[in-house]
């Protein structure tokens, strides 16, 4: 993939932070999380947590291929379902 977006304009949307309410267990690969440690301690970004983070990149994927997702999951209702889809 390519990178688009400038350091300031990838601080204003990954870096800020968010309080998570509600939450939920997810688990990810323990370099991965080792990367993201790193990641958010060298960033200097004044009390960012690697769930704040993890909660932007997800926020920002689902609203940037939010039609992409939902033409996926109708494509499998429909590969499932076929009779249900038919009117």
């Amino acid at each position: 993939m390519e990178n688009s977006i400038s350091k300031q304009q990838y601080k204003s949307v990954f870096c800020k932070r968010v309080k998570v309410i509600n939450r939920a267990p997810v688990y990810i690969n323990e370099r991965t999380h080792d990367i993201l440690k790193r990641a958010v301690t060298n960033m200097g970004v004044f009390k960012l947590s690697i769930s704040a983070l993890v909660e932007n990149m997800v926020t920002e994927h689902l609203q940037k291929y939010e039609s992409q997702i939902n033409e996926i999951q109708q494509d499998e209702q429909e590969r499932l379902y076929p009779s249900q889809n038919k009117v």
